[in-house]
């Protein structure tokens, strides 16, 4: 961060040296000189690097939308970046940023005064170069800097970060957001994602696509603390809800919200102790001949799908159909039967298997709760298979 200041004080004809440096500091910080800040130019069209040039203050000031395009902006280390009121920082499609803070001397872009004082960083380009590394950010989420489509609708969040092109971001502070504090967009990369500290945002930490959830992707090293809805956000792209990809949902400190429903195309696998809640009336559904759902829970940590509330028949439902397959190891699963989820589905249940189609589902030391119509899981006549191996699941409801 910004360097100490060593005072000389003469007096009476003797030299008295106070290191603000050392221990005996007792506290001394050396006033804020903005003087030699710079106004950053509201457009950047050539590569600019940014330098920790002033050791007592701001090193730059925003006072516009600031937007780069076809150029490459680098900020090093130390760079203190102070955004004036409802003002931003957007990388366009055909630029790129690389924030190179580190663990001492961090990247600090912040209001100029706290709370919901500016509109956040923008990413919307797909340059592999896109690099956030040890950034402070704060004072975000002034208005809606982040406009996407998810599940069909038009979606405009209040942000810190945004990407909807590829970033990587690691070693990043987000605070006082009034907003999300990342979202990733339908069409965005993530290249990197770890030990990030998102808190105090008045909506979610993170939001991302489902489609994103991979065995690479490590969200669980970060830490989340403080936020209005405490949840990594999950989306579909859209308006039939569909995620065609294989995903994996790994254990986070914090659970998943899925608040939008969700129907998987391709093989879902869900880690030992994951925990999913459920937006009120949305349901999960794996459906296709290529479709695989095994859910891996343990005694220790078993795999939790519940509903946002408590109470029975709060969301829908968990629906196996489409001549898929599955095996659930440790699931509690509780509050669905809301409505029928699937085709010609005949009952209103935690979970059903076969729709229209068959299935088949093995489920081994199981429990379920809080279902609408008594109906723990239901077995469409269809040609459906269920292998029940949990004691604790007595109520099927069969044709």
């Amino acid at each position: 961060m910004k360097k100490k200041l060593c005072s000389i004080l003469a007096l009476c004809g003797f030299t008295v040296v106070f290191n603000s440096c050392g221990k005996k500091d007792e506290g001394y910080k050396p006033p804020i000189d903005n003087s030699k800040a710079i106004v950053l130019s509201c457009l950047i069209e050539n590569d600019m690097v940014l330098t920790d040039h002033n050791p007592y203050g701001v090193d730059y000031i925003v006072e516009c939308d600031v937007e780069v395009q076809q150029a490459m902006l680098t900020i090093t280390e130390g760079v203190t970046i102070q955004f004036k009121e409802n003002t931003s920082l957007k990388v366009n499609k055909d630029a790129a940023i690389a924030v190179n803070g580190t663990a001492a001397k961090q990247v600090v872009m912040k209001g100029e005064h706290t709370g919901a004082y500016w509109w956040g960083l923008l990413i919307q380009s797909k340059d592999s170069r896109n690099k956030i590394n040890h950034l402070t950010i704060s004072n975000t989420g002034y208005g809606e800097l982040f406009h996407d489509v998810f599940a069909g609708y038009i979606y405009d969040a209040k942000i810190a970060i945004g990407v909807e092109g590829m970033a990587s971001i690691t070693n990043t502070t987000v605070n006082d957001c009034k907003g999300i504090g990342i979202i990733y967009g339908s069409e965005a990369t993530i290249t990197g994602y770890s030990n990030n500290k998102i808190s105090n945002c008045a909506l979610y930490p993170v939001m991302i696509s489902g489609e994103m959830l991979s065995n690479t992707l490590n969200l669980s090293n970060s830490t989340y603390l403080n936020n209005g809805s405490n949840y990594i956000a999950l989306y579909s792209h859209n308006s039939t809800n569909v995620v065609n990809k294989e995903v994996t949902f790994q254990e986070t400190p914090i659970p998943y919200f899925v608040f939008n429903s969700i129907e998987f195309r391709k093989n879902v696998t869900m880690e030992g102790g994951v925990e999913l809640l459920m937006e009120e009336e949305s349901y999960l559904l794996a459906t296709g001949s290529n479709t695989n759902f095994h859910i891996n829970g343990t005694a220790s940590k078993p795999v939790i799908i519940r509903g946002k509330m408590a109470g029975a028949g709060y969301w829908k439902g968990l629906c196996l159909g489409g001549n898929s397959q599955g095996t659930f190891n440790y699931l509690n699963i509780s509050g669905g039967g809301n409505d029928f989820v699937g085709i010609n589905v005949p009952f209103k249940a935690n979970i059903n298997v076969g729709d229209i189609d068959p299935a088949s589902l093995t489920i081994n030391n199981c429990s379920s709760s809080d279902n609408a119509d008594n109906c723990d899981v239901g077995v469409h006549n269809r040609g459906a298979l269920l292998i029940n191996n949990s004691p604790a699941i007595v109520n099927i409801c069969q044709e």
